[in-house]
């Protein structure tokens, strides 16, 4: 499981990134393409991850801890 700092780097540095070199890409319209939609795809996939990481960290259930019985 990606730790959810890794995901959020994806989504605010790699994601952006790629769909900035895809626009710079013009002259070559596939790849354009390609990079752009990685680009959106990547931002899209691991703000999921993050979400569902965080949903299950909410619900996750609390380790109670009781004190032994008498002896």
């Amino acid at each position: 499981m990606k730790p959810n700092i890794i995901r959020i780097a994806d989504v605010w540095f790699l994601g952006p990134a790629m769909v900035a070199a895809g626009y710079s890409l013009r002259r070559r319209p596939t790849l354009s393409t390609v990079m752009i939609a990685g680009g959106v795809l990547t931002m899209v996939y691991n703000a999921r991850g993050y979400y569902l990481a965080e949903l299950a960290k909410d619900s996750a259930p609390v380790l109670q801890v009781y004190p032994a019985p008498p002896a």
